[in-house]
């Protein structure tokens, strides 16, 4: 894999097929990392904490990862933090069970993103969840005018204008590419477009381009050979309902 002027990425499968990509992602939940610091007078609950980075980098941290559960990093000076800590804890197998809470949790939140389903807490901390509940702004205080996020924070591809920017972008891939046939072009991100795919992208699955020069007369009716032709996308490569066409990525 590696970017270039024109791609975000290239994958080259294992038949030597190159596949030249528009990468358009985005994530369905942000987790927020904790620090451990002393109190004092300057650090009332709730209140934001003026720290230096020099400050926090001998903090005990964490990421949290809601309903209650959170991996610990250690202190934010040690080398290759956060990263290093955060994969020791989730590939040592004691910690196989709470794994797999995680994985749940962040599953139950796609489920309430999927459905809109306002009812889960958990949908109101998933991207594009919109205005809080009326909670937030009686007990919490939450401003009336400011929603926790709007459909250009929409996960995976689900967001329209990337949705729209990515098809052009494969187009333009495509047409520098139409002779090559070892070369295909793809769409790559975390999650499929839940919300808008019937709209957005299920009418481009199938459809098929060319260019006026290779119009040709058969049997005395203008047309175009299929061979000259390329479909909008060869594949949305994502980690579930991906579109592959056959091949095995």
């Amino acid at each position: 894999m590696g970017g270039t002027e024109s791609v975000d990425a290239i994958l080259i499968h294992q038949d030597g097929t190159q596949i030249l990509a528009e990468v358009k992602s985005a994530p369905l939940i942000t987790y927020p990392v904790l620090f451990e610091f002393e109190k004092n007078k300057s650090h009332e609950l709730h209140q934001k904490a003026i720290m230096t980075a020099s400050q926090l980098k001998p903090c005990q941290s964490a990421i949290y990862l809601h309903n209650q559960q959170y991996i610990p990093l250690g202190r934010a000076s040690h080398e290759l933090w956060p990263f290093k800590p955060a994969m020791d804890y989730i590939l040592n197998p004691l910690n196989s069970g709470q794994v797999l809470n995680f994985v749940q949790t962040w599953l139950n939140a796609r489920e309430a993103y999927i459905k809109r389903d306002k009812s889960q807490k958990l949908y109101y901390l998933a991207n594009a969840s919109g205005n809080p509940p009326k909670i937030a702004k009686e007990r919490d205080g939450w401003p009336t005018k400011e929603s926790i996020s709007d459909s250009k924070t929409s996960a995976g591809m689900d967001r329209t204008d990337d949705i729209k920017k990515g098809i052009y972008q494969v187009l333009k891939i495509g047409a520098s590419i139409q002779k090559e046939t070892d070369l295909k072009t793809a769409i790559i991100s975390n999650l499929p477009a839940y919300r808008h795919g019937k709209e957005y992208v299920e009418p481009f699955i199938d459809m098929l381009w060319g260019i006026e020069a290779d119009v040709e007369k058969i049997d005395g009716v203008p047309s175009i050979s299929r061979d000259k032709l390329r479909q909008v996308f060869d594949f949305i490569i994502t980690i579930e309902e991906p579109i592959l066409r056959g091949f095995e990525l």
